[in-house]
């Protein structure tokens, strides 16, 4: 469920009259609450604890709904370099717009970025128009409102006909909600102005769309939502359920307006199986833009369900990260930090349980001890020190051997222990030269950029800084250094890895003093850095690339596969310790 219905729920408060008879409002409340629990014996198919059971199975298979989703846009991407037609590539890059808008934000901005650049290429206007407004829409949910209004007053308005109309009209009244929503609580008055804009564009948009319409209905509900229409709204919402398939997105959003009435309507049941419901869909739809499932979460926390709605907040945290833009993260959070407060709180109180329980065996295991103690002082006193002096040479010889081993780990660890120093020693003082080089390296870049900006010479500027050449270089050097001081503190390290690997499987250097790109990963290993995401971040590779990489090694080893890695990792001495 996307933030947009989140905020859908909420943007035309604004706009009813404040004060209304209380005796019309109690009589509609409660006729719809007579309605709402007829009509639930109905509408409920599951029962709630079902659909908790259904939604702990689809974040089980999350992976795999992700997997799906991927495939699909991998596919639409492989069009790309198939299409000559202009027309049908820029309904390609639409497409996958479309695929990624819900998934991830700045993807879904690049390739309707694209699919304008072509249009214009093209000539084509309207087209230009229409995918303007989607990119304003994009940019409105991900939080940049300005942009997402600059995109909207450079769009000509001559060039709007009947198929981009609609889109340009929507892109306005989201951004305006969106920024009412925004400025609820910071100013009202520039709140209630925003909202009286999105209203102004909402009435246009009833004089246009189809009033059988998703977008029509939606608009709809909302505002009878907002007059308090409970009745007429879930009339409404019964429209939208029926022109989209159960298990969509598109269900997942109705299910979530839905929720907002029952909410409302303060009908606990029916309120937790709708949001259920779209938290479902969220997770085999793969929507990382939701709110359904960490809102589930807030409700299960005041419930007391700590367990399952910090599992259920992790998931949503992570989705959100995924969606990758900041706004998300910033309104989650408050309710993240709740979350996890709770069941900080509830894991100390298990911890002292705990401890009082071992606290309780030691003293029961203590009075077995005193017991037996007792029992064993009535035998003769010469079978209890002859029993007593063997069992004690039998714990000297046992403590012996024990001590031989600890020794012998002791020379291991300190022979590590020099090793590591040794790398340390060693990266330390490339850290400080290279530290000190990139500092010069930045004051020169400093001083440079200034003089451009001083002389204005705006268009250069933006021409270096666009160019990824220079991150390129620096990626280049450091490699560079990386090779040339891990050859220095093993110098026989390829030699040694050969060694555990098959014929067929060894590396073979064309330059004795740079290392391949498989060799670094393995270089990283053996100074102890063995998690595939940090050897990502410092190589700058897909982690995908990383696994690959050590698989296709492993898969080469002479002995055992699992243990080479191990074996890796005791390859060699440093140069001068050993």
């Amino acid at each position: 469920m996307s933030y947009t219905a989140v905020r859908a729920g909420f943007n035309d408060t604004y706009t009813t009259k404040y004060y209304q008879l209380m005796i019309e409002r109690l009589l509609s409340i409660l006729y719809i609450w007579c309605f709402a629990t007829l009509t639930s014996c109905f509408a409920q198919k599951e029962s709630i604890s079902e659909l908790y059971a259904q939604l702990d199975r689809a974040i089980e298979q999350s992976q795999h709904y992700t997997k799906l989703k991927e495939s699909s846009i991998a596919q639409l991407k492989e069009l790309i370099h198939q299409e000559n037609n202009p027309k049908l590539l820029i309904n390609t890059y639409r497409k996958i717009y479309s695929e990624y808008k819900s998934y991830q934000s700045d993807s879904a901005v690049a390739y309707i970025q694209k699919a304008i650049v072509l249009a214009q290429k093209e000539g084509l206007p309207a087209e230009v128009a229409g995918l303007k407004s989607q990119l304003a829409l994009q940019y409105s949910t991900a939080g940049a409102f300005a942009e997402a209004l600059e995109v909207l007053n450079h769009i000509d308005k001559k060039t709007l006909d009947e198929s981009n109309r609609k889109d340009y009209f929507i892109a306005y009244y989201h951004v305006y909600g969106e920024l009412g929503f925004s400025n609820i609580h910071v100013d009202t008055d520039l709140s209630q102005n925003f909202f009286s804009r999105q209203n102004a564009y909402r009435d246009t948009l009833f004089a246009i769309l189809p009033h059988h319409s998703e977008d029509y209905l939606m608009r709809k509900e909302v505002m009878l939502t907002s007059q308090n229409k409970w009745d007429e709204a879930l009339k409404v919402n019964d429209e939208r359920l029926n022109l989209c398939k159960e298990g969509s997105h598109e269900y997942g959003i109705v299910a979530y307006y839905r929720y907002l009435i029952y909410r409302s309507l303060k009908n606990e049941e029916m309120k937790k199986y709708w949001l259920l419901k779209s938290a479902i869909c969220d997770v085999k739809c793969a929507i990382n833009d939701q709110a359904s499932l960490w809102m589930l979460a807030d409700i299960l926390s005041q419930e007391g369900d700590v367990e399952r709605s910090y599992k259920y907040i992790n998931f949503s945290w992570n989705a959100n990260k995924s969606f990758s833009t900041r706004i998300r993260s910033w309104q989650i959070s408050p309710v993240l930090g709740t979350i996890d407060h709770n069941y900080q709180a509830q894991l100390k109180k298990a911890n002292q349980r705990l401890v009082f329980a071992i606290i309780c065996v030691s003293l029961l295991v203590l009075s077995l001890g005193v017991l037996a103690f007792y029992v064993n002082k009535q035998k003769k006193y010469v079978t209890i020190a002859r029993n007593e002096l063997k069992k004690t040479n039998e714990q000297l010889e046992e403590l012996n051997k024990k001590l031989s081993a600890t020794n012998e780990m002791l020379k291991t660890s300190n022979d590590k222990l020099n090793e590591s120093n040794g790398v340390k020693e060693e990266y330390i003082g490339q850290f400080l030269g290279a530290c000190s080089h990139y500092i010069d390296k930045l004051d020169k870049l400093r001083l440079h950029v200034n003089k451009m900006v001083k002389n204005r010479e705006y268009q250069e500027l933006y021409s270096m800084t666009r160019s990824s050449e220079l991150k390129e270089h620096e990626l280049g050097e450091l490699y560079a250094n990386f090779d040339k001081v891990f050859l220095h503190l093993f110098p026989d390290f390829v030699e040694d890895l050969n060694s555990l690997l098959k014929p067929e499987a060894q590396i073979h250097l064309t330059d004795a003093t740079k290392l391949p790109a498989m060799v670094r990963v393995f270089a990283l290993i053996r100074l102890g850095i063995d998690d595939s995401t940090k050897i990502a971040e410092f190589l700058h590779y897909a982690v995908n690339t990383i696994y690959n990489y050590r698989a296709k090694l492993r898969n080469g080893a002479i002995g055992e596969r699992n243990e080479f890695e191990k074996n890796v990792k005791e390859l060699g001495t440093i140069k001068g310790k050993g």
